[in-house]
């Protein structure tokens, strides 16, 4: 250890441990430094290191524990509390988050406990079908829902219908995966006719498709819209 009083009246004061080897031409070395300096009027004092790996143990038990280390520039720590951070960049394999605010989220694959998320799907055509006779349904529009456990799907159809002169019938029909959930026509309207059902599932892969007839091409419909959710809980 040394304290020196310089000619400029600064006083410096440090003390060091440093241990050496030279093996097959390689020189390691290490050792701990505590210094004070006086700068300017200011005092400042620094704590160095110099190791390849350093580490804090603590007595647990019968053994010891490193509550953290560090090694080839990173630091390692079994456990931490951080009340206020700012990180750049992140890469967290488990995370428990109890309440977050993210502005913007990328995320490859999410999987929300109790499936607490609903997640809408939607299509729409604005092509225009025209009646082909009594019974002779045609496909408007469909859409696919995709439950990983039990819940409900609800789904709501809208479009435009138009009429020439005289009376015609139509049938709208709405179904998921063939099975009926909403139905109704009539003989004359123009208008937006709708349609919506809901029914209880279990988990797989549905499909809910509107289909329609009209008496003849003197009716038809266009501007199709398919909205459907599936409620998991």
């Amino acid at each position: 250890s040394t304290a020196q009083t310089g000619l400029n009246n600064r006083v410096n004061a440090q003390f060091s441990i440093k241990v050496a080897v030279t093996q097959s031409g390689v020189y390691a070395l290490g050792g701990i430094g505590v210094g004070i300096q006086n700068q300017n009027g200011v005092l400042q004092s620094v704590v160095a290191v110099l190791a390849d790996q350093f580490a804090v143990i603590n007595a647990a038990g019968n053994g010891y524990v490193s509550p953290f280390a560090i090694q080839g520039g990173q630091v390692f720590m079994n456990d931490a509390f951080i009340r206020d951070g700012s990180i750049i960049n992140a890469k967290i394999a488990n995370g428990a988050i109890t309440s977050a605010k993210i502005g913007v989220a990328e995320i490859d694959t999410l999987r929300i406990r109790g499936n607490a998320v609903t997640v809408p799907v939607s299509a729409s055509s604005p092509g225009n079908v025209l009646g082909a006779g009594v019974g002779q349904w045609q496909n408007l529009v469909a859409v696919g829902v995709q439950m990983d456990e039990g819940g409900f799907i609800t789904a709501q159809y809208s479009c435009y219908q138009g009429f020439g002169s005289g009376i015609r019938k139509y049938q709208f029909q709405m179904d998921i995966n063939g099975l009926v959930i909403a139905e109704g026509g009539g003989d004359w309207a123009d208008g937006f006719p709708n349609l919506m059902g809901s029914i209880g599932v279990g988990p797989g892969f549905f499909v809910v498709t509107v289909k329609w007839w009209g008496e003849n091409t003197g009716v038809g419909v266009k501007n199709h819209n398919l909205f459907a959710m599936g409620t998991k809980r």
